[in-house]
């Protein structure tokens, strides 16, 4: 019995799709059937950008293993906790799909929580172009409808003659 198997079940590497086979023991076979189904051109690539206060993200989606970069950096090497579940939230919510899929996202601009909103974003909207699938853009839509539309709001300038941007000093008439 040379060859491998998943879990002791039938499945046999040889049989799934090349994009699907370094899958075989780490999901389960009932989604790993599902996934073999899936008709996706070897070379496909989506593109995709966003924007958030003055934040920018522009994320690239293609076939692969898993693996998700921003600015060159592995999602996992990101120290904060929440901001590395802001941004995996459109990865959780993809399920097992996740795992045939490399993402890029490049960022600039705004800060910490503005990019990396941003860069959910871009990639929400990426893996929607990618699939180009109704039903995955109306789960993202009703889950949150910030996965697929930017947020330009920005704070307005503080102007002068008082302490913020509407806000007048107080008059003193005596």
């Amino acid at each position: 019995m040379s060859e491998t198997t998943s879990q002791g079940s039938g499945i046999k590497p040889e049989e799934l799709p090349e994009f699907v086979r370094h899958l075989v023991g780490k999901i389960p076979d009932e989604q790993l059937k599902l996934l073999a189904k899936l008709k996706i051109e070897k070379d496909k690539i989506a593109y995709a950008n966003a924007r958030v206060k003055t934040a920018r993200a522009f994320a690239v989606v293609r076939l692969g293993k898993g693996i998700v970069r921003i600015n060159g950096k592995r999602l996992e090497a990101i120290e904060n906790p929440w901001i590395k579940m802001l941004i995996e939230e459109p990865l959780v919510l993809l399920g097992p799909l996740r795992y045939i899929l490399n993402i890029d996202v490049k960022v600039k601009g705004g800060g910490v929580v503005g990019q990396a909103r941003a860069a959910r974003t871009a990639m929400a909207k990426a893996i929607v172009q990618f699939f180009e699938s109704e039903v995955l853009k109306n789960f993202y839509k009703e889950y949150d409808r910030y996965f697929l539309i930017d947020d330009p709001r920005q704070k307005e300038p503080k102007k002068w003659g008082g302490p913020g941007a509407r806000a007048r000093f107080q008059t003193s008439y005596r």
